[in-house]
Order: C-alpha cells, then structure tokens, then sequence
C-alpha cells in the first residue's frame, strides 16, 4: 500500500490496506499500520465519518487475546485495535460507545 501511495494511486494503496485489514488482521501487527493509513486517506479525501466503523468493524473480527499474563494480553491486536478504536469514538463525540467499548476491554484484560 505505501508503494501504492507514493505511486500516488490512492486507490490501489487502499485496496492493498484493505486486503490486510480483511485477510490478515490477526497475524501481526500490521494490521495497526494499515488501520492508520487508511485513515489517514479516509480523513484526507473528506470521509473522516467513516473513521470510527473502520475500527470497529476490524475489532469486531479480530480474535481476543489469550489467557496469559496482562502484559502480553495489552500486546495483541484485540486489545491494541480496541484502545485505537474507544480514542476514535471519543474524537467523534461518541462518548457513551466509547466507554461501553473500554468496559469490554476492561472486562476481557481483568478476566
């Protein structure tokens, strides 16, 4: 997707984006980059709006993180997209989502 943005093909750059997020985004942490850099093209082309349902619907399908050690739980994807997706929802003004989304978050790191 970067080679695709420096092409200056936004839209191949998103498809490749989107590709992680869909088909990869329990496989690494690369799925962070690509949720930030297809932000950034959402905001950049006036659909910021759809910020915080990009967040939500790639926390929604990624696995929760393991029975282990708290410290290792804050490194997975889950919780590292959902912190990323509540701070969203705050910027938007969605306050209540957001704290309903940090009790999750809160309920699955105390379990």
């Amino acid at each position: 997707g970067e080679l695709w943005e420096k092409q200056g093909d936004p839209r191949k750059a998103d498809l490749c984006y989107n590709d992680v997020i869909a088909q990869f985004a329990n496989d690494g942490p690369f799925v962070l980059d690509a949720l930030e850099r297809t932000e950034k093209m959402l905001r950049d082309t006036g659909k910021a709006d759809r910020v915080a349902r990009l967040y939500e619907q790639t926390w929604r399908k990624l696995d929760k993180p393991l029975r282990i050690a708290g410290t290792f739980r804050q490194q997975s994807n889950w919780y590292m997209v959902g912190v990323m997706y509540v701070e969203r929802l705050r910027q938007g003004g969605e306050a209540q989502k957001a704290e309903s989304v940090q009790a999750e978050i809160d309920r699955e790191m105390s379990s």
